[in-house]
């Protein structure tokens, strides 16, 4: 096994987790956006 694969397969890892840390973000996003309207409309 060479290490040019190994550091492909690590760069591959590290973007998969990237664009997943990205998606939780959003999805934070959206259910803090939701709470806070619901907030709003609850006073």
């Amino acid at each position: 096994m060479n290490p040019d694969s190994r550091l492909t397969r690590l760069i591959t890892t590290i973007r998969r987790i990237r664009r997943l840390i990205a998606e939780l973000t959003a999805l934070l996003v959206a259910v803090a956006g939701l709470v806070g309207a619901v907030l709003g409309l609850m006073r």
